[in-house]
């Protein structure tokens, strides 16, 4: 069986680079991010649950994010993920359908937030419209550089919105591939 890196989707990285906490550096044009994740965390739990060989992971293991988000002349993002056993660094490599499990894991979370998000503008603060919340999350998340737009955004939001409840997501599916309903891809 071959494995492969965890790469993670470059639409995430920015996401995930705000939203979790970790170490930041900057270097001229060039922000990075590692973030801890520890094995009895419910994210270490899942990626432990994704290894193909399942390695005795200790207490003092874990996981490591590493993104990086380069503005150069296009703006570039990457992240990977890691994994360190008695202070051992090394790539995390899964069955190549294990890193869509983790990527599609990470887009669930992502596109949860996005809705409660949008519904917590409407619902909370009256400045707000459908088109000025989705602008407001676009800009927080520097998605537009991700190649989102409004016009992608809004049907994700309508698509999910029709759903009963927000996190049936979690039982009864796992996103697909974003490009469903995103405009362009970057690298």
């Amino acid at each position: 069986m071959n494995l492969t890196e965890v790469n993670i989707r470059p639409h995430l990285v920015p996401f995930l680079f705000k939203e979790f906490e970790g170490k930041e550096a900057s270097y001229m044009e060039t922000k990075s991010k590692s973030v801890k994740i520890y094995p009895f965390s419910s994210i270490g739990k899942y990626l432990y649950t994704q290894l193909k060989n399942h390695i005795k992971i200790g207490k003092k293991d874990q996981y490591v994010l590493y993104m990086m988000i380069e503005k150069n002349k296009n703006i570039s993002y990457s992240g990977k993920l890691y994994i360190s056993i008695n202070s051992i660094y090394e790539l995390l490599k899964v069955p190549e359908e294990n890193e869509k499990n983790i990527n599609n894991f990470f887009e669930d979370i992502f596109r949860i937030s996005f809705i409660y998000w949008i519904e917590g503008c409407l619902e909370h603060n009256k400045q707000y419209n459908l088109v000025s919340a989705i602008d407001a999350f676009i800009d927080k998340y520097e998605l537009l550089e991700a190649g989102f737009s409004n016009e992608t955004l809004r049907r994700l939001y309508y698509r999910e919105k029709t759903k009963d409840t927000r996190l049936s997501r979690l039982q009864n599916q796992s996103a697909t591939r974003v490009l469903n309903f995103k405009s362009v891809s970057h690298k």
